[in-house]
């Protein structure tokens, strides 16, 4: 049906339409208005209108003739206008200020007749609509501050109330998934404009009930006014509330009637933001004497943001046609040009509308509302300004824009360019009033607390503590995870409101399996669970963990052996004693000999002199020999040998304290192993110990002295060699008993303790990284010496290395080069000594003078050979006598 009628009415406008091209300077300007003189905002804007009107005659003499429509806010009244408008007015552009569903039927007219339609509604661009240009911001693109605001404030679960239109519900798809982009839950809620102050209040009693404390408000300021009102009569605008109000209600802000503007107080608005301006300061002290004088019951404070880009929209029509008509004067006679039957321009027409059209895309001028230009068929938004209602007109906290974000204030400087300053925004008051920031609370869309299961401990009750006052009914609950819980719940941006329930069963016992606990919140008998619950891969298929917030492991638990009386022989085996006390002795023999016959200290009777050598053996190993060394090579071998011992006895004393330390025990099969009721130590005992629970006995215990009663006694005794337990009880074990007693090993196959929550509870991640803040702040470490050890203890535990289990016994291997070393150093002085030795019974003399007496007398012959064939080479050769008398003949 309304198909029919859309067909219809195009048929009327295109079957007698016809616009033409203006030839003659002189003529005005026609542009179309659409609006209802009866609400505020359209007496406002046609003000602002004939305001721009004016000015722009004075400017430059242009003459613009407005024809306007009233459409008394009836949709169809407003369809009609518009054909009259393009049939008879063959206006150059129509202006529709409000938002109305009549908007996408006025964008297909103009499209049509090819004449632009600026329009005030939010409904998307599109490439079909290209003559239909939006001076406002799409419903999408206020959410941008929306969602800044929620980051700033680390609000992550809000209620989104919107009004229910056909716009409403095209835009909330895109809407909910920019909240979910930034792991924002959202649950919205519409209202028909229509409903009744009953019907609302019945439905903001569920959202109340849902406990959540931050809201959105986005509809009109009718809408609005509703939901703020009835929402006050709820204590919904309470200290612990926060509300969010969008540009659709606050750019109508001075319209708002004086209830309203009290039950919104505390609320943030946003309001969209015009940089201040000497012109438009001008324009609005005489708009405000124009308006006070024209309209007596208008009480107004302040230009609606309609008002100021319409004013900005008649200057930009006005500046385009006036450089259209000054090219194209008497190209042809506007009455000869007409649509036709179809609809279709002729081709005249259709050129020079479409670059009419391309001029207004492309200006750009400075206008009251700031940088006045179009992009992808909307206008460009400066911004919004954030507005913290706490009476009429507000207080701004800040601004925000899409390249600078959030910030607090915004200046402006000579050349109208807009600068901003730091980020966030300033102080606020919120509902109540209060200057506290509403805590963010979780959806419950029971309306009920969280009950919470909490077992009932019998022993290790520092991990948790469960006391019943049947008489009283009260139940109290301490402990070290129930302050971890406290404390992550603490740090939530939000609220949570939770009971802590005693586990009892069908027959009202209390003390049971823990994994029965589990299925129980599996089955949503309880929300969630705390306490000592191991994280397990089996459990996690059923209920959700958070971060373990102990520490991970397993660990072996034993009693301090004190039998063996020889321990100090352990650190070294036999052959590293053996090797020791023979250079021992040889050191004392090597000295004895460097300085027996210069040394009177080493000299002496048989008994003394061995008496000498053995007590300056000894005296080394603690550097108290009181001999004195003359000779230098006496001092070099006790050198090395000083070196040696330093070596030997620092080795000696590590592993002896190790040995002190820890007693180490290797569970062997047949074996007698202890851990704690309940426990799933057996299910982890073959993969990290290597001990199958088939051998020897376990035997299973609920109390920490069940456990020093065991150990006391001992395997042989009916007692246990060892506990195998997770590392937060053997911690607590130790702080109870500090003597006696120690961790020997430990294993990474635990995963830690975590609370329990149903499958997709929304709260594990939360509490999970709140978890991860406390361990990095200390806190987990703090509560940890608080109930663990009293706040002053510290924890007897021993690190170990799995694959070196005791304190390994020295050989002779660990320190062979050592001996050498030590060994090399006596040889050598040795030798020294026998060459000394052998000098000074003059045997080197001997050889020496023998060995001297041959090399001179080898080079005595040298020498002779050598002058006899000097000798030759230099005497003349002999001439016979007859040879010579031959010669003088």
């Amino acid at each position: 049906m309304r198909l029919k009628i859309q067909n219809s009415i195009l048929f009327l406008v295109f079957s007698g339409l016809s616009v033409s091209l203006w030839g003659d300077p002189n003529n005005p300007v026609d542009i179309g208005l659409i609006i209802d003189i009866g609400s505020p905002v359209g007496r406002t804007v046609l003000s602002c209108i004939n305001m721009a009107i004016s000015d722009i005659h004075s400017a430059n003499g242009t003459r613009i003739e407005l024809h306007i429509k009233d459409s008394k806010g009836d949709s169809l009244s407003a369809i009609t206008s518009g054909v009259d408008l393009l049939n008879n007015g063959r206006v150059q552009a129509i202006i529709v200020p409000e938002m109305t569903i009549e908007a996408s039927m006025l964008a297909s007219l103009g499209e049509n007749a090819e004449v632009p339609i600026f329009s005030f509604a939010s409904i998307p661009s599109s490439p079909d609509h290209s003559y239909f240009l939006r001076i406002k911001e799409d419903e999408a693109a206020q959410f941008g501050p929306v969602i800044a605001l929620l980051e700033e404030f680390n609000w992550k679960n809000i209620v989104l109330v919107y009004e229910e239109t056909s716009d409403g519900r095209n835009h909330l798809q895109h809407i909910v998934d920019m909240f979910q982009e930034k792991s924002i839950s959202v649950f919205y809620k519409s209202f028909d404009p229509l409903v009744n102050d009953s019907e609302m209040i019945d439905e903001l009693l569920i959202l109340k009930a849902m406990q959540t404390s931050v809201f959105v408000m986005h509809g009109l300021p009718s809408l609005t006014s509703k939901v703020l009102i009835n929402s006050k009569r709820l204590s919904m605008m309470s200290t612990g509330y926060a509300w969010i109000v969008t540009s659709n209600t606050m750019d109508f802000e001075d319209s708002l009637h004086p209830s309203v503007i009290d039950a919104m107080r505390g609320a943030l608005g946003l309001k969209s933001y015009i940089p201040s301006s000497e012109k438009l300061q001008n324009v609005s002290k005489r708009w405000k004497r124009e308006i006070q004088y024209a309209e007596q019951d208008l009480d107004l404070t302040d230009f609606y943001v309609f008002g100021v880009r319409a004013y900005d929209t008649i200057w930009a029509v006005a500046n385009v046609t006036r450089n259209m008509i000054t090219k194209r004067i008497g190209t042809y006679n506007k009455s000869h040009d007409k649509y036709n039957m179809t609809g279709s321009a002729n081709s005249r027409i259709s050129s020079y509308n479409s670059e009419i059209l391309s001029q207004l895309l492309s200006s750009r001028f400075r206008g009251l509302s700031g940088d006045y230009q179009f992009q992808n068929g909307k206008l460009v938004m400066e911004g919004y300004e954030v507005v913290n209602v706490v009476g009429k007109g507000g207080g701004t906290v800040g601004y925000w824009t899409l390249t600078d974000g959030l910030t607090q204030e915004k200046s402006v400087s000579a050349d109208g360019r807009v600068h901003s300053l730091p980020y966030g925004v300033k102080t606020v008051i919120w509902p109540g009033p209060s200057l506290s920031t509403p805590k963010d609370r979780l959806f419950n869309s029971s309306g009920r607390r969280l009950q919470i299961a909490c077992p009932v401990k019998i022993g290790f009750t520092e991990l948790l503590r469960v006391q019943e006052d049947t008489q009283n009914t009260v139940t109290t609950v301490t402990g070290f995870v129930k302050e971890v819980f406290e404390a992550a719940i603490d740090d939530l941006s939000f609220n949570v409101q939770y009971d802590l329930v005693p586990y009892k069963d069908a027959n009202g016992e209390t003390y049971k399996s823990y994994d029965q606990i589990v299925e129980s919140v599996y089955l949503k008998h309880f929300d969630a669970a705390i306490g000592d619950f191991t994280i397990t891969s089996n459990r996690s298929l059923y209920v959700d963990f958070t971060m373990p917030f102990t520490e991970l492991g397993l660990g072996t638990l034993v009693k301090l052996d004190k039998e063996n009386r020889w321990f100090f022989f352990k650190p070294f085996d036999s052959d590293l004693w053996t090797m020791g006390a023979c250079f021992f002795v040889g050191l004392g023999v090597v000295v004895w000999i460097i300085e027996h016959p210069i040394n009177e200290e080493f000299q002496g009777s048989v008994v003394k002199q061995i008496g000498t050598i053995l007590w300056f053996s000894v005296s080394t190993l603690v550097y108290a020999h009181r001999e004195r060394l003359r000779s230098n090579l006496s001092k070099f071998v006790v050198g090395i040998w000083l070196f040696v011992v330093f070596i030997l006895t620092a080795s000696y004393t590590a592993i002896l304290s190790s040995i002190l330390t820890v007693q180490q025990i290797q569970l062997t099969k047949g074996e007698n192993i202890g851990y704690q009721y309940g426990s799933l130590i057996t299910r982890y005992a073959a993969d990290s110990f290597n001990f199958s629970a088939t051998d020897g006995t376990w035997n299973r215990y609920l109390t920490a002295g069940q456990y020093a009663q065991a150990l006391s006694k001992g395997n042989k005794n009916g007692g246990v060699g060892a506990i195998i337990d997770e590392i937060p009880y053997i911690k607590i074990f130790l702080a109870n008993y500090p003597s006696g007693y120690a961790l020997l090993e430990t294993s990474l196959t635990n995963n830690g303790f975590g609370f329990v929550f149903q499958k997709g509870s929304a709260l594990v991640p939360e509490l999970s990284r709140a978890i991860v803040k406390l361990r990095e702040s200390g806190k987990l470490l703090e509560l940890e010496q608080k109930w663990y050890y009293g706040g002053n203890q510290k924890s007897r535990l021993l690190p170990s290395d799995n694959a070196q289990r005791e304190p390994k016994t020295l050989n002779l291997d660990n320190f062979i080069y050592l001996f050498f070393i030590s060994g090399i150093s006596k040889v050598i002085a040795l030798f020294v000594i026998m060459l000394l030795f052998l000098r000074k019974r003059k045997t080197l003399d001997h050889l020496y003078k023998v060995f001297t007496k041959a090399r001179m007398e080898v080079s005595r012959k040298c020498f002779s050979s050598r002058v006899a064939n000097a000798s030759q080479m230099a005497s003349p050769p002999r001439v016979d006598a007859n040879e010579q008398a031959i010669a003088i003949g």
